[in-house]
C-alpha cells in the first residue's frame, strides 16, 4: 500500500511540476496567476545557499522551512515522493529492464556513497565566499533549467513541425481536425512564438547524461551527487520514521535488490539500515512480506546512535577546501577581463556582484521573456557568469510593457519593478555603427529603428543628410541619432534591423542604470 500511495503521490507531484513549467510563459497579460515558482521557493538548499552568498533572505523561501520539519518526521520522503528530478531519474533508471535488474545488490554504495557530501560542502563554503554555484548544482533548477531551455524548445518544434506538415498536404477532411487542435495547444501549452536559446544543447546533454547514468545504479544522481539530498540526509538520520524487522528475516535478499537508494534494508533487524539514503519510497516493504516495516519513534534530536554513512575526514576536508578555493580562482580569474559589452542584463537587476550572489541560474527568467530576448551566458565572463540571464537583442528585445522576469525571479536577483519603474531604467544604450547602417554605409533610406523605439520623446531620430555613392552622385537619408540619455537599451532597435548579420545599430551594457561606473562619457546630445 505504501509503495502504490508513493507512485500516485510522486506521480501528481511531477505533473504539477510539468504543469507550472508550461504556464512559465506570457499569458496574455503583464501578471504571472499562478505560483510557478513553488517548487523553487520550497527548496531548503536555496534558503541556505542564498543566505550565505547574498547575507539575505527572501520571505518566499521561509516556507522551505517547512521541508526540513518534514525531513524531520519522514526522512527524505521528498526525494522518493516529492522531487521532480527524483521522479525523472526513477523514470530512467526503469529502461535498465528488469532482466538487467535482477539478482542485482544496489544496497552497497562504494566509495562514491559520500560525494553529495562533498558536493554540498564545496557549494556552500563557494557561497559563504560569495560565489553562488548552488544553482548549478542544485535539483530543481537544474530541471527548470534543462526542461525549460533545452528539452521544452525541441518538443514544441516538434509539435509545431508535425502540425506544419498536416497543414502542408491540403487535404480538407484532415485540417479540420488538425487546425483545431492546433489552436487549443497553442492557447494552452505552447509559448507565444517557438523558443530557442543559446547554448541549450549543452545543457541538455548534461542533463541527458545525468539521466543515463541510471541505466548504470538506479538514482545515481540522488544516492552519490544531489547537493539537495545531502542537505536533507542529515535530517534524515535523526528522522521519527523508522524502518525495523518485525519477525525474523530470512535473509532472501529481495529487499536490497529493489531498494534504489543503498540503504541496507536488509539489515534493518541488526541496526545497519541507513536512514540518511533510505527515500521511504516503499519498495523494500513491498518486496519483503513478512519482516519489514516503517514505524514511528521519536526524533532523535538529542543524541543517540544512528547508522549512516560516515563521510569520513578527507570528505569534508576535500569538499570544504575545494569550496574555499574555487571562489577566489573564479573572481581572480574575472579581474583580467572588462565587463563583456554584450553583458546586458534584464531590467531590475542587481548590481553585478550581488546579481551574481543570488542568481540561481534557473532559467525561469528566460523561460518566461516574451520575445526569447533573454539567453543563459556562456563563458564570456568566466564561470561566474555561466547561465546567468543576459539580453540577446538580435535574438529579442526586451518589451517595453513587460516585467515578468521580475515577477518570477526567486531570489530577488532581479527586483520586481512597477511598469512605470522599469520603463525609465536603463540596461544599457544603443550604437549606431556606421560601417554597416544602411543610410551611412550603403546610401540607402531607412528608418526602422526610429519607427520601433518605444521610449517617448524617442531616444532614435534621424535628420537628413545627403550620402554619396560609388558614382559620385548623392542622395538624401536620414541618418539615425540616439540620445543616450533617453536610450534605455531595450534592443528593439537592434532587433528590426533589416541588416541581418551584423546589425548596423547595436546594444552594449553601457549606460545600466544600476551601474554607476559603466556610464556614456557624452552627457546629453546626439551623436
Amino acid at each position: 500500500m505504501l509503495q502504490r500511495i508513493r507512485r500516485c503521490v510522486q506521480a501528481g507531484s511531477l505533473l504539477v511540476f510539468l504543469v507550472l513549467l508550461v504556464l512559465t510563459r506570457y499569458g496574455g497579460t503583464d501578471e504571472l496567476a499562478w505560483p510557478v515558482r513553488l517548487y523553487l521557493d520550497l527548496d531548503p538548499l536555496i534558503l541556505l545557499g542564498t543566505l550565505l552568498a547574498a547575507h539575505t533572505v527572501p520571505a518566499a523561501f521561509l516556507a522551505s522551512t517547512a521541508m526540513l520539519l518534514l525531513t524531520l518526521l519522514l526522512g527524505r520522503a521528498f526525494c522518493g515522493w516529492l522531487c521532480p528530478f527524483g521522479a525523472l531519474n526513477q523514470l530512467a533508471g526503469r529502461w535498465r529492464g528488469q532482466s538487467t535488474a535482477k539478482g542485482r545488490n544496489h544496497s552497497h554504495g562504494g566509495r562514491l556513497q559520500g560525494t553529495r557530501y562533498g558536493i554540498l560542502l564545496m557549494v556552500l563554503a563557494a557561497a559563504s565566499l560569495g560565489f553562488n554555484a548552488l544553482g548549478i548544482m542544485d535539483p530543481i533548477s537544474l530541471t527548470i533549467r534543462s526542461l525549460g531551455l533545452a528539452i521544452g524548445p525541441v518538443l514544441e518544434w516538434l509539435v509545431r513541425s508535425c502540425f506544419t506538415a498536416l497543414y502542408n498536404t491540403a487535404f480538407e477532411p484532415l485540417l479540420a481536425v488538425s487546425e483545431p487542435g492546433y489552436n487549443l495547444l497553442k492557447r494552452t501549452l505552447l509559448s507565444f512564438q517557438q523558443p530557442a536559446f543559446r547554448g541549450a544543447e549543452i545543457i541538455g546533454l548534461i542533463f541527458l547524461a545525468i539521466l543515463a547514468l541510471n541505466l548504470w545504479l538506479p538514482r545515481f544522481w540522488c544516492r552519490h551527487l544531489c547537493p539537495l539530498g545531502a542537505l536533507l540526509s542529515l535530517g534524515a538520520r535523526m528522522g521519527s520514521l523508522r524502518l525495523g524487522a518485525r519477525v525474523t528475516c530470512n535473509n532472501c535478499g529481495r529487499c536490497s535488490t529493489s531498494c534504489p537508494a543503498g540503504a541496507n534494508p536488509h539489515l534493518a533487524g541488526a541496526g545497519g539500515w541507513r536512514p540518511a539514503d533510505c527515500f521511504v519510497c516503499g519498495n523494500c516493504t513491498a518486496s519483503c512480506k513478512q519482516s519489514l516495516g516503517f514505524d514511528w519513534t521519536w526524533p532523535r534530536l538529542l543524541g543517540g546512535k544512528v547508522q549512516g554513512f560516515d563521510t569520513g575526514r578527507r570528505t569534508i576536508l576535500a569538499g570544504t577546501g575545494a569550496g574555499f578555493m574555487l571562489a577566489p580562482l573564479v573572481r581572480v580569474t574575472n579581474l583580467v577581463q572588462p565587463a563583456p559589452p554584450e553583458r546586458i542584463r534584464p531590467p531590475g537587476s542587481r548590481p553585478e556582484k550581488d546579481f551574481l550572489a543570488r542568481c540561481l541560474r534557473c532559467g525561469e527568467c528566460m523561460k518566461v521573456c516574451l520575445t526569447n530576448g533573454l539567453h543563459p551566458m556562456g563563458l564570456q565572463q568566466g564561470l561566474e557568469g555561466l547561465w546567468t540571464p543576459v539580453l540577446v537583442p538580435v535574438r529579442g528585445y526586451c518589451e517595453f510593457n513587460c516585467t515578468l522576469c521580475g515577477q518570477i525571479c526567486p531570489t530577488g536577483a532581479i527586483r520586481r519593478l512597477s511598469l512605470g519603474q522599469k520603463q525609465r531604467t536603463s540596461i544599457g544604450t544603443a550604437h549606431v555603427d556606421p560601417m554597416r547602417c544602411l543610410p551611412l554605409a550603403l546610401g540607402r533610406d531607412c528608418i526602422v529603428c526610429e519607427e520601433h523605439c518605444p521610449t517617448s520623446p524617442k531616444a532614435i531620430r534621424t535628420v537628413q543628410v545627403r550620402s554619396f555613392l560609388p558614382d559620385g552622385s548623392s542622395v538624401t537619408v536620414h541618418r539615425p541619432l540616439v540620445d543616450p540619455d533617453l536610450c534605455i537599451g531595450c534592443g528593439i532597435c537592434e532587433a528590426v534591423c533589416p541588416v541581418l548579420d551584423r546589425p548596423g545599430i547595436r546594444v552594449s551594457s553601457m549606460g545600466e542604470t544600476r551601474d554607476p561606473d559603466n556610464q556614456c562619457l557624452l552627457s546629453g546630445g546626439g551623436y
